[in-house]
């Protein structure tokens, strides 16, 4: 059968400087989590939620929730000092490296699953330690697509880009009729509200 889509060359230059990119991010990243540097953790996750924007990538969007979820975990003294999420965190550590070299040689359908992994590994210690009613991987998906959306895509690519329902998306940022397939009709006033709803998250 004729591949009436072929992958043209500069899309293929494109994906390789993907994945060449989100390496060295979990490459960076990884030591934050050692030193348990905040901060910094919260900086990467920024930074790769521009390129996921920028982009339209689910690939940094994916790794964007992991790290907000990390962050999320360790920044709490109750989950960071238990001997169960000490382990979790060696484990995920070696996760991490693990998918960027399965992103440097190209694996990414085992980058993909690796990812997966940490997701649910997140999703479990914090049901297991956690003391909340939501779920941070849950609020990550929903606060990063509000990021997505303040930025400037619409609230149909915000919640598509980080697998959310779209009505979850203007339920949570306080708008349910909006011309939301095109982000330039955004007002002032709530450019700002979700603006600082970001920064908070």
């Amino acid at each position: 059968m004729v591949n009436n889509n072929p992958v043209s060359e500069d899309d293929k230059v494109e994906k390789s400087n993907t994945y060449e990119s989100l390496s060295r991010i979990i490459k960076e990243y990884i030591p934050l989590i050692v030193k348990r540097d905040i901060d910094g953790m919260h900086a990467i996750e920024n930074q790769t939620l521009e390129l996921a924007i920028t982009f339209d990538n689910r690939d940094y969007a994916s790794f964007c929730i992991i790290m907000y979820g990390l962050r999320k975990m360790i920044s709490k003294p109750h989950i960071y000092s238990n001997p169960i999420w000490k382990k979790t965190q060696d484990k995920i550590l070696n996760q991490l490296n693990d998918s960027s070299f399965l992103l440097q040689s190209k694996k990414i359908e085992e980058f993909k699953k690796t990812v997966k992994d940490i997701e649910d590994e997140i999703r479990q210690k914090d049901k297991e330690l956690g003391h909340y009613i939501n779920i941070i991987i849950d609020d990550a998906r929903i606060k990063l697509a509000s990021s997505a959306y303040a930025y400037g895509l619409s609230a149909a690519q915000a919640s598509d880009l980080f697998s959310i329902p779209k009505d979850q998306l203007m339920n949570f940022i306080g708008v349910t009729k909006m011309p939301d397939e095109d982000p330039m009709y955004k007002s002032i006033t709530e450019r700002i509200h979700l603006l600082d709803l970001a920064k908070n998250k």
